[in-house]
């Protein structure tokens, strides 16, 4: 109360000659804040509005989403009142007096100049993270031993660029990836088969046996697709693989094997996304025929599939295979180039000062909502589930409320 309203009080009784009751308190508004309930009736879990812990009014106008938030808010409250618990025993240890602190001026007062601190922290740390690890994060790039070009981009994730020979059987990006890494993988390029139908078909202009292996349209499938690398039942010739293991192990050469169900054939024409299952290298090939002992023995049998591979008659070929495999990866003709973007499972603090990981995590999930083509479609879901939520609560409310006051007839 002030002064003016106590003088306008005491005149106000002096004029009318009644009594008037003042009350004056020599504490602060903070202190009354933050000190004890005036109303005695009012105790325990009550005051913090923990009980009723579940209470539905159907005179509200959305009854069930009210009685859902009041009991969301009643949980959180069962953590303050535990905390409360816990700073009472340990008075109790210590002083020896079982008291509630709950109206404790000085804890609330702790208690509340601390959760502005947090606060203050919290909005100057999203802010120092916004800046340093992602407007101004340092672009650095490198080329590592394998020739790929390698720039790394905010909140751990990793741009990579990877110009591969397809007569190369099992090059290695140096790609290093690890378990829980995404890895999205874009090609472009082409690459022919067989380099000597370029000799012979261009010296009597006649038509290539096969078409060029381009990366951005879907490959057909072909005659030879179960002498590939990949034997699998979407095997199909010319296709890129990739597959991940350390540099002490040896490339695998069959799917079929046990050892080697990790091979993983991409799309044309499209962005392969790949969630890595153990750490290693990133080895890339072209699907094609790898001259193992198996193979050779199913070649030799079959004379018409000779015919078909050795079209020119070098016979001589399939005996050289056994020290040289990879002869007919040898004679691959173009060059496929390879985007590669890593985003990593566990971020490193490297060239930024502040990064905390749920920062770089959310700011992942808000990015890549807002870069999806079916935004505007989860948006329009969400917005619709939310109305028809609302809806229907308000309608079995509303329901609810007519049979309440319906008048009931009179029984004689």
């Amino acid at each position: 109360m002030g002064l003016n309203s106590l003088i306008d009080t005491i005149k106000r009784s002096i004029i009318t000659g009644t009594s008037a009751n003042v009350k004056i308190t020599d504490r602060s508004f903070f202190a009354e804040l933050l000190g004890e309930d005036n109303n005695p009736e009012i105790k325990g879990d009550e005051s913090l509005g923990i009980k009723p812990f579940w209470k539905y009014d159907s005179n509200k106008r959305f009854p069930f989403i009210t009685a859902v938030f009041r009991m969301t808010g009643s949980c959180f409250m069962c953590l303050v009142a535990v905390f409360y618990w816990i700073a009472s025993m340990i008075c109790w240890i210590f002083t020896g007096e079982r008291k509630s602190k709950r109206t404790s001026a000085r804890l609330n007062a702790i208690i509340f100049i601390s959760i502005i601190i947090i606060y203050i922290v919290l909005i100057v740390s999203m802010i120092a993270f916004l800046i340093n690890n992602v407007l101004l994060f340092p672009p650095n790039s490198a080329i590592n031993s394998k020739g790929a070009i390698t720039m790394e981009q905010p909140c751990g994730r990793e741009h990579t660029v990877f110009l591969f020979n397809t007569a190369i059987c099992w090059a290695n990006t140096g790609v290093e990836v690890l378990t829980g890494d995404i890895i999205e993988i874009t090609a472009s390029g082409s690459f022919y088969g067989r380099v000597t139908d370029l000799y012979h078909r261009n010296r009597d202009n006649e038509k290539l046996d096969f078409s060029w292996n381009n990366t951005a349209y879907p490959i057909k499938e072909g005659d030879f697709d179960t002498l590939c690398i990949y034997k699998k039942n979407d095997a199909r010739f010319g296709s890129i693989l990739c597959h991940i293991h350390s540099e002490s192990e040896e490339n695998c050469y069959d799917s079929k094997q046990d050892s080697c169900n990790h091979i993983i054939q991409l799309a044309n024409g499209k962005t392969n996304k790949i969630t890595v299952q153990s750490p290693g290298y990133l080895y890339v090939t072209v699907n094609d025929i790898y001259l193992t002992p198996e193979i050779l023995d199913t070649i030799k049998s079959d004379s018409d599939l000779q015919k078909e591979l050795l079209p020119y008659g070098h016979d001589q070929d399939l005996s050289k295979a056994c020290s040289a495999p990879s002869l007919w990866f040898n004679d691959n003709l173009g060059e496929i180039l390879l985007n590669i973007s890593v985003t990593r499972h566990v971020i490193k603090n490297e060239g930024a000062s502040i990064s905390p990981r749920i920062y770089s995590y959310l700011y992942r999930l808000i990015e890549q909502e807002a870069n999806s083509n079916d935004k505007w479609i989860h948006l329009a879901i969400a917005i619709g589930s939310i109305t028809l939520l609302l809806s229907a609560d308000y309608y079995c409310g509303r329901l609810i409320r007519r049979r309440k006051n319906r008048p009931r007839p009179n029984t004689p």
